[in-house]
């Protein structure tokens, strides 16, 4: 009967540790490699945090929702200010206060955050997609600009970003134009087949 009780555990501690580790998956993509969100964090991390911190389990556009993607913002910024021994050290500051008092109005600035009015969240929900609009994975026509497409490629084939290097491949050495029509559609391919 112990063993029983014993692979119980194991299963629910290597299942907490695969969905935390899809939540770090998620938060490295966003915050590394996509390349709409690397330049503009705000951009559709209130649905990220929505989905992978709330579990759907609170409304969509709660102000729970918008103070912790914008607590998460902020500190992926301040962790970034930081040298490599403060961080070993454990000398960070996680205060709240770094969070503004106008947490809402930061993300749905941006178009791809625009909340849905209840009708439309109302339809969406019901509608017989897997893809949501209000969800993480909906793909806006931002994210789908050549330039959009080539720079999540760039940072999706390198691990500077990790190390605080230069990339081994860059936007100036990755000359679309002088392509030729095949060779443009083969490298489309290959880019959408890692995406």
């Amino acid at each position: 009967m112990e063993t029983v009780e014993v692979l119980r555990r194991h299963k629910k501690l290597e299942d907490i540790e695969n969905y935390l580790f899809a939540i770090r998956k998620n938060l490295d993509f966003h915050f590394m490699i996509n390349g709409a969100s690397v330049f503009e964090n705000e951009f559709k991390l209130d649905a990220l945090v929505w989905s992978a911190i709330f579990h759907e389990k609170v409304p969509r556009y709660s102000d729970r929702v918008y103070k912790m993607s914008s607590y998460l913002m902020e500190h992926h910024r301040y962790l970034k200010t930081l040298k490599f021994t403060e961080i070993e050290a454990g000398m960070i500051d996680w205060s709240v206060n770094r969070v503004p008092f106008n947490c809402r109005e930061r993300f749905t600035r941006i178009k791809a955050n625009t909340p849905l009015s209840p009708e439309e969240f109302e339809n969406e929900f019901e509608s017989p997609y897997k893809t949501k609009k209000y969800n993480y994975n909906y793909r806006h026509d931002e994210e789908l600009t050549d330039d959009n497409m080539m720079r999540t490629f760039i940072n999706l084939n390198t691990n500077a970003h990790f190390k605080g290097k230069d990339k081994s491949v860059r936007e100036d050495t990755l000359n679309i134009d002088s392509m030729n029509s095949k060779e443009k559609e083969e490298f489309a391919y290959r880019m959408q087949q890692e995406l």
